[in-house]
């Protein structure tokens, strides 16, 4: 039964009178983080503090202007009268590609629709 350790819940005695290094550890973090918070309320504090948000207007001037000389290709005679008389009141229609739609014959049409002859096998009408 004596194999198994068991541990002692005394308090150990200190092992000299070494400096405390977890004491100075954490003296140093906590010294760090005060410099590093004192570094950023510094640099807030040196941008002029809390500014107003920018406001964005339009710009004044017309959105579209005509231009003094809009260049582009010159066309030499664009402005001669000769090409207004082409579109003036001797237009036609256009050109007919068909031929002249066919006129209905009377004649035939009565002829397709008169009395159709009676059937061989069917019986004559009586007369009154």
């Amino acid at each position: 039964m004596n194999d198994i350790p068991v541990p002692s819940y005394r308090v150990r005695p200190s092992n000299g009178g070494g400096p405390p290094w977890r004491l100075f550890a954490i003296g140093a973090g906590l010294a760090a983080a005060l410099m590093v918070g004192g570094a950023v309320v510094w640099g807030v504090m040196r941008l002029g503090g809390v500014r107003s948000v920018p406001l964005i207007e339009a710009d004044p001037r017309p959105f579209k202007v005509r231009p003094d000389d809009p260049g582009g290709l010159r066309v030499p005679n664009q402005d001669e009268l000769i090409f207004e008389r082409n579109r003036g009141a001797n237009q036609t229609g256009g050109g007919r590609l068909a031929p002249e739609p066919e006129a209905p014959r009377l004649d035939a049409l009565r002829a397709q629709v008169a009395q159709p002859a009676p059937r061989p096998g069917a019986p004559a009408p009586v007369a009154p």
